[in-house]
């Protein structure tokens, strides 16, 4: 694993070796060797560091995505309540406005039969007064022609009209 370390530090290890070689004596190798075990305990130190860092950012991040999931849920509950709210009262709307039209609907079928009733009773009633008033005229003609006069026929027609007979 020293190989590896000093590798990734940027030594080069064939000529650490010729180096390590060259000297056989203990002095020269030894610090060589305390330099490179306190490089590799500095590298995994900051290893370590970058880990706890990347640790917290990951650990934060994961904390965000969460409160963003439930606040995304949290709409999303909204937005089913609101639905289902505006579903049934929509629902009531329509049912509320199909029982006005029916309603409707049944006044004018009503207004309508009203009208033919008082038509045909209007009509009836002029011809009723068509009737009477030729009936009426029949007879101003026959008495007040007579020669009976004309004092006679309001004696009639004042008699006629205390009596209730009608013309």
């Amino acid at each position: 694993m020293g190989n590896f370390i000093r590798r990734c530090l940027g030594y080069d290890v064939d000529q650490t070796e010729a180096t390590n070689k060259k000297h056989k004596n203990k002095k020269d190798v030894k610090p060589s060797c305390q330099q490179c075990e306190q490089l590799e305990l500095e590298f995994n130190e900051r290893m370590t560091e970058m880990k706890r860092l990347n640790q917290e950012k990951l650990q934060e991040a994961r904390s965000a995505l969460n409160q963003k999931e439930e606040e995304l849920k949290s709409f999303k509950d909204s937005l089913t309540g609101m639905e289902t709210f505006y579903k049934k009262k929509l629902q009531e709307t329509s049912s509320a406005l199909k029982q006005k039209d029916e309603e409707l609907k049944s006044v004018k079928d009503r207004m309508t039969e009203m009208e033919t009733f008082y038509k045909e009773k209007l009509q009836e009633a002029r011809s009723a007064l068509k009737q009477k008033e030729e009936e009426l005229k029949s007879f101003k003609d026959r008495y007040c022609t007579l020669g009976l006069g004309q004092y006679a026929c309001i004696v009639i027609f004042r008699y006629c009209d205390s009596t209730g007979i009608s013309f």
